[in-house]
């Protein structure tokens, strides 16, 4: 991954069925490839959340954008998104891989880490850190 642009959904800031149109006019202004979204409305059922992942995936992969979609792996798949975006307390990224692969799917895991140790730990595991 070589975005340059991280996108953050959030609904508290642009009513959900405007951010697909807001991520589409940040993808226009920036290159190709550039941009990626982290879908991290983590507070949204999974079918609602399933619902959002695939309208934004309608205007990012056209665009070269990747969608990943945070603490929610099931979603993620369902969707068929680039990624999933693992909390340092969420489900591990072992667990996760495991989960996928079960699935039949190949997707990116990335985590958050909040001290230097447990990011060297997580380093050879994820795919991204934050």
């Amino acid at each position: 991954m070589t975005f340059k642009v991280l996108v953050l959904t959030d609904r508290s800031l642009a009513p959900v069925d405007e951010l697909p149109a807001r991520i589409a006019a940040i993808i226009a202004a920036v290159p190709r490839g550039a941009v990626a979204i982290q879908v991290r409305e983590k507070d949204l059922d999974g079918g609602p959340l399933l619902t959002l992942t695939r309208a934004i995936l309608a205007v990012a992969r056209p665009a070269g954008a990747e969608v990943w979609v945070n603490d929610r792996l099931d979603v993620a798949l369902a969707a068929g998104a680039d990624g999933a975006h693992l909390p340092e307390r969420g489900l591990s990224i072992e667990a996760a891989r495991a989960v996928a692969t079960t699935a039949g799917r190949a997707i990116r895991i990335g985590c958050s880490r909040h001290s230097a140790a447990a990011a060297a730990a997580a380093a050879a595991a994820a795919g991204f850190r934050a």
